[in-house]
């Protein structure tokens, strides 16, 4: 709960909940009348801080590459390479290994994003929007971020590194994802794709 009160001339901005949102309010303070009850105060930041994280949200929905444009340009894709290969018979995780169902790490891409507003084929909970990046970040199965990456045509000596750091990684499928993300983050991934007329 927020108060607000006048003392010398100021508003002065009083917290109980350890949540650091007077601080928005605080911003618009000087365009408020002297005197407000706390009331309106609680209303005004309540508004404020529906306005930016609506702003908010609708500029990271409207920014970004989106899985459906993602789909369309992995499309033609490659959906055997060789150093992906190598990567899951290293690793014992992709096509052939531990009952996937996928035939190819492009199509797991297409499984995974298909329908992304609901459950999809591995009913998955979905309350991060479409955005590529964010995705990107999400995925916990290295062969198909490794795949993506070579099938883009991100630098051979990158894909040598990502290789050489999914090995190293303890032996979790998110620790592993973490080591390939940090040497060939989603940027390298949307470079190689503008450099190669992919997107």
């Amino acid at each position: 709960m927020v108060f607000a009160q006048r003392r010398s001339n100021h508003l002065l901005l009083h917290r109980q909940s350890p949540m650091g949102w007077p601080s928005c309010l605080q911003r618009v303070a000087p365009f408020l009348p002297a005197k407000i009850s706390p009331q309106a105060g609680t209303v005004v930041l309540a508004l404020s801080t529906m306005a930016v994280w609506l702003f908010r949200g609708f500029f990271l929905l409207e920014t970004g590459m989106l899985s459906d444009t993602f789909l369309e340009k992995i499309e033609g894709l490659e959906p055997f390479l060789p150093r992906c290969s190598a990567l899951e018979a290293a690793i014992s995780v992709g096509v052939g290994y531990g009952g996937a169902t996928y035939w190819s790490q492009r199509g797991h891409w297409q499984e995974w994003l298909s329908d992304y507003d609901g459950p999809g084929p591995f009913g998955r909970m979905v309350d991060h929007g479409r955005r590529m990046d964010g995705i990107y970040r999400r995925i916990a199965c290295p062969p198909m971020l490794f795949w993506l990456a070579e099938a883009v045509g991100v630098a051979g000596d990158k894909l040598d590194s990502a290789f050489g750091a999914v090995m190293a990684a303890p032996a979790r499928p998110t620790s592993r994802c973490a080591a390939l993300r940090r040497i060939i983050p989603w940027e390298t991934i949307e470079a190689a794709m503008v450099s190669h007329g992919r997107l």
